[in-house]
């Protein structure tokens, strides 16, 4: 499977309720056309991570690049500081610890 690791960092608590408005819609698209996905998010106060996993790139592109997720991500400047994400292969479901631990390597990008 493929999996991606995501940890966004708001830019400021005041921007929480925009963030889970964008949030709430992308899980939705992702329940609806990928019933099959793993998901799992974690998160308090300004940090939260996402989980996902996918069966292939190509379903995980497909996702990434349409509906409200991609609307998420064109918005990510107006709420987050700073997003991390990695994306890798395994045969099992990473533990949250293991894939913070891989988040560490991950690519970051930062807003002002």
């Amino acid at each position: 499977m493929i999996f991606v690791v995501t940890s966004i960092q708001l830019k400021s608590i005041g921007h929480f309720f925009q963030f889970v408005r964008l949030t709430s819609r992308s899980v939705r698209q992702l329940q609806k056309d990928y019933p099959h996905a793993i998901f799992k998010a974690s998160g308090f106060w300004k940090t939260y991570y996402t989980l996902s996993g996918w069966k292939d790139a190509a379903e995980m592109k497909r996702y990434a690049t349409s509906g409200a997720h991609f609307e998420a991500v064109k918005s990510a400047a107006k709420v987050a500081a700073r997003v991390q994400t990695i994306t890798f292969e395994s045969t099992n479901i990473p533990s949250w610890k293991e894939a913070k631990e891989k988040l560490t390597t991950g690519k970051v990008i930062t807003y002002r």
